[in-house]
């Protein structure tokens, strides 16, 4: 098997555009994030076999115009919120060499553990929201793209067209 070049879907500055990260991160600080959302929670939709074929075609440079329109309105926006979503527990702390290390400054003060909880779920549901916008668009447009429709036989990951859910279902009585 060979090894499939990491290739981001997005760009930082776009990320830090469409989210509340601020500029003055660090860039290569949310690289790490862009990778962990793609591959836990885009591959998770796209399916591996599609997947796949993305990051090998955008690390070659042979995305066709429609791979490129479909990653430009589609996939971006739920990745830059999972990207987010991800780095919120590591932009409040750091791991040095002394251990784990809650930043501060003398004019700012940490979010505690309840604040983190509270802004990761609102994260979550702008991700999941964009989520559902990516498959229902690959629901509709399936005959659009070959390789999502027809993935390999001994694919791992299969794709998902499970909508997003943000709080209790009550069936009509």
């Amino acid at each position: 098997m060979s090894v499939i070049p990491k290739t981001k879907f997005c760009e930082i500055a776009f990320i830090k555009s469409v989210t509340p990260i601020d500029n003055n991160m660090d860039d290569e600080q949310l690289v790490p994030f862009v990778y962990i959302a793609q591959d836990v929670h885009i591959q998770k939709i796209l399916g591996e076999t599609f997947y796949n074929h993305l990051r090998t075609a955008g690390a070659a440079g042979t995305l066709t115009d429609v791979e490129k329109e479909f990653l430009q309105n589609y996939v971006i926006y739920p990745l830059a919120h999972w990207t987010h979503y991800e780095a919120l527990p590591s932009i409040r702390t750091k791991i040095t060499n002394k251990g784990t290390q809650i930043e501060s400054s003398e004019h700012s003060q940490s979010a505690d553990l309840n604040d983190l909880k509270y802004t990761r779920a609102d994260v979550r549901n702008v991700a999941e929201y964009y989520d559902s916008i990516l498959i229902s668009h690959l629901c509709h447009n399936s005959s659009t793209y070959p390789t999502y429709q027809n993935p390999n036989a001994d694919e791992n990951i299969n794709s998902s067209s499970r909508k997003f859910f943000g709080g209790v279902y009550m069936p009509k009585p």
